[in-house]
C-alpha cells in the first residue's frame, strides 16, 4: 500500500505543478533522487524445472548526478545509483505451491541525452540513453512444501547464486523529466522522473543457460519501470542570464 501511496503522491505534483521555469542555458546542476522500481526478468530461467507465475517485485533505488543544459532545449546527464533488482515468483510448481525470490544488486550508471518536450512555462523533458548496470550480488530464496520431485533441485538452491549471472549489463533508458521551481532565483528544483530500462545482454552465463522443458533456452533479461523524486541544485552557469 505504501507503494501504491508514493505512486499516486508523485502523479499528484506533476499535475498541480505550475511554478515551473526553462532551464538556464550553459548551467550545470547537481542532484540526488530516489523512487522505487517495480523490476522484472524477462523471460523465466527455471534451470530445467517447471517455470510458474510472475508475481509483482519492487525495488529501491537511490543515488545522484549532475546534469548540463546546454540551451534550452538539450542537456546531458551523467548519474550514479545503487539499485535493486530480480524478480519473485509465486504459484504451483510441481503439484505443490511454490515461492522464488531472485534478488540483485547492481551498481548503476545511465548517461542520458535530454530534449525538452514542452514549453519554456511548462518544463517536461525526454531523456535516453546508456545506462550500464553492475551487479554487486545475487542472491536465490526458494521454498515449496509437498508435490513431486523437481528435475532440477540444485537449480533452485537457496543462498549466493552470483556465479550464475554476467555481472555486467548495458541497457536503453528512457525516461520523463518534471521540474518544479522551490525558490524564487530557479537555482533549486524538485525533481521527478518516470524511467524504464530494458537490459540488452543476457543475464545468464554460459553454463548456467538452461533449456526448459520444451527443450528451447530463451535468454532472461533484465526490465524495470519507476518513479524518483529528488532535488536539484544549480552549481554554475557559463555566461549570459536566464532567457
Amino acid at each position: 500500500m505504501r507503494v501504491k501511496y508514493f505512486f499516486l503522491l508523485i502523479l499528484l505534483l506533476v499535475l498541480h505543478a505550475t511554478d515551473v521555469f526553462s532551464q538556464q542555458k550553459r548551467s550545470l546542476w547537481l542532484h540526488a533522487i530516489g523512487g522505487v522500481n517495480s523490476s522484472w526478468i524477462a523471460n523465466q530461467n527455471a534451470y530445467g524445472n517447471p517455470e510458474f507465475e510472475y508475481a509483482t517485485t519492487f525495488k529501491l533505488s537511490a543515488g545522484g548526478g549532475i546534469t548540463y543544459y546546454i540551451n534550452d532545449k538539450l542537456g546531458i546527464s551523467a548519474q550514479g545509483f545503487t539499485t535493486g533488482g530480480g524478480q519473485n515468483y509465486a504459484g504451483q510448481q510441481r503439484g505443490a505451491r511454490a515461492i522464488r525470490e531472485v534478488q540483485f544488486q547492481f551498481i548503476e550508471i545511465p548517461v542520458l541525452v535530454h530534449w525538452r518536450l514542452a514549453n519554456k512555462k511548462d518544463m517536461m523533458w525526454f531523456t535516453m540513453g546508456p545506462d550500464l548496470l553492475l551487479m554487486q550480488s545475487a542472491n536465490q530464496n526458494y521454498s515449496r512444501k509437498g508435490g513431486k520431485p523437481l528435475q532440477n533441485p540444485d537449480g533452485m538452491k537457496e543462498g549466493d547464486v552470483y556465479e550464475r549471472y554476467n555481472t555486467t549489463d548495458i541497457a536503453l533508458n528512457l525516461g520523463l523529466n518534471k521540474m518544479i521551481k522551490l525558490n524564487y532565483r530557479g537555482s533549486f528544483l524538485l525533481l521527478i522522473t518516470f524511467n524504464t530500462a530494458f537490459g540488452a545482454i543476457d543475464l545468464n552465463k554460459e553454463g548456467w543457460k538452461t533449456e526448459n522443458l520444451h527443450g528451447v533456452y530463451r535468454q532472461s533479461n533484465n526490465y524495470y519501470f519507476g518513479i524518483k523524486a529528488g532535488l536539484m541544485q544549480r552549481i554554475a552557469r557559463f555566461g549570459g542570464n536566464r532567457w
